[in-house]
């Protein structure tokens, strides 16, 4: 009786070692002999984000250091200004500049109209011929960005500058600074910055800048998108030569345009170009082609470090306008420098990098100088664009490749349309000794597609 059990154990136990012995020869197998390849994409969507309020930031103050005699690095406001906003409804404020007197910037905001985003421009403008401050300034109004680089700074003896961060949300924005100069980039000393809902921040450029005579400063906000921007005034001996207010570089390219470029004098120093690759080392060509096309574009090629802006000089350029391309190995930035003379009376402007247009767009021209709107046509195909101010239509044929011009007077009531193409713009003041340039961006330049995985 005893042992019919035994055998039943004995059978199942060697029942089991088989079982265990098959699935170690199945497990050296499939180690010794690799598995088919299996991989799965994951599933992802690029969504564009509905349309949302348009809110842009005015400058509403012009901003100058040094008139308090004890205290160098004090701001002060020079003057009110009173930006031209187009009528479309939408609602305004003021946001305070802290710590300075009486200064205010402006905040429009619009809801979407039958589905699309408001059509929303403004636009100010500023001439001071002032004891420490002389020369003519323009800016349009601008959306709050989360990253945003300020190329046209200049810490030479005589440059003094006013970085704005205005944050007209309502919750509280921490902005970080990361400047690029001789040293690569490097964090400031107090590199960080809380800005209060509805409110205006100052930071003097030299308290970040440490002394580097051509920094590019890039800003990125979290929290809330923060509108940058520079105020810069220059001196040359006791003499005051030119005020400009600057808008940022909204985002680095392989490849960046810059139109409009107005020289009024040639000769050396007065005008530049500067350029910086934040992430990598390579060869950068700069190419300046006269906007009426009678000469040969001027070319230029340097090797850029990373993370080291450089000055290009550009004095070879008679008078007259025109389209800079900067192109390089790796995404960059840039912006031209450009000024009328090195004199009393005199001015200088910056012209930052354009953005690209491929659709309807709102802008706005300041009063106070002549402007044209100047148009760069990138692609390979003419781009038959149509310009409306004031409700009055006109056709410009924008060449491949080529630029084009349009004089328009000041109005906030403007609309450039690119048609089936895309457009470079920008909004080029020159009068006599005054210049000035602001880029026109796109209608959704505060917003981009999403991407959706899951």
């Amino acid at each position: 009786m005893t042992k019919e059990p035994s055998r039943g154990r004995l059978a199942r136990a060697g029942a089991g070692i088989l079982a265990v012995a098959v699935t170690a020869v199945g497990v050296a197998a499939a180690v010794v002999s690799p598995l088919p390849a299996v991989s799965a994409a994951v599933p992802a969507t690029v969504r564009e984000p509905a349309p949302g309020d348009v809110t842009l930031v005015c400058t509403g103050s012009a901003l100058v250091l040094g008139r308090v005699t004890d205290s160098a690095q004090t701001v002060s406001e020079a003057a009110r200004l009173t930006p031209i906003l187009s009528d479309s409804g939408a609602a305004s404020d003021e946001l305070p500049v802290l710590g300075v007197d009486g200064a205010v910037f402006g905040v429009v905001s619009a809801p979407p109209v039958d589905g699309k985003r408001a059509a929303v421009a403004g636009a100010a403008s500023f001439s001071s011929d002032a004891d420490d401050l002389s020369g003519y300034a323009a800016s349009s109004c601008r959306p709050p960005l989360t990253e945003s680089w300020l190329v046209g700074i200049d810490g030479r003896t005589g440059s003094s500058g006013v970085i704005t961060i205005a944050n007209p949300f309502g919750v509280t924005a921490t902005v970080s600074f990361t400047v690029y100069g001789l040293a690569g980039p490097t964090t400031p000393a107090g590199g960080s910055l809380s800005v209060a809902p509805g409110t205006v921040a100052t930071v003097p450029v030299a308290s970040l800048s440490g002394g580097d005579s051509s920094p590019v400063i890039n800003v990125h906000a979290e929290g809330a998108p923060v509108q940058a921007s520079l105020q810069s005034a220059l001196v040359r001996g006791l003499v005051p030569a030119g005020i400009d207010f600057q808008d940022a570089v909204r985002q680095a390219s392989a490849r960046q345009i810059i139109p409009g470029v107005t020289v009024t004098t040639a000769g050396p120093a007065l005008t530049s170009v500067r350029v910086l690759m934040p992430d990598a080392s390579g060869p950068v060509t700069v190419s300046a082609q006269p906007v009426d096309g009678a000469a040969a574009p001027v070319q230029l090629s340097v090797d850029a470090v990373a993370g080291i802006p450089v000055d290009i000089p550009l004095d070879a350029l008679p008078a007259g306008a025109y389209d800079v391309t900067v192109e390089g190995a790796s995404p960059l930035v840039a912006a031209v420098w450009q000024a009328t003379g090195a004199g009393e009376g005199d001015d200088d402007a910056w012209y930052p990098a354009a953005p690209e247009i491929s659709a309807p767009t709102a802008f706005a021209v300041a009063g106070g100088a002549a402007a044209v709107l100047a148009l760069w046509n990138d692609g390979d195909d003419d781009v038959s664009a149509t310009v409306t101010v004031g409700g009055r239509e006109s056709t410009v044929n924008v060449p491949a490749h080529g630029g084009a011009q349009v004089p328009v007077a000041s109005t906030a009531d403007a609309v450039l349309d690119p048609g089936e193409g895309a457009l470079h713009a920008t909004v080029s003041y020159a009068d006599g000794q005054r210049l000035a340039a602001a880029a026109v961006w796109p209608a959704d330049a505060d917003s981009a597609p999403i991407t959706i995985t899951r």
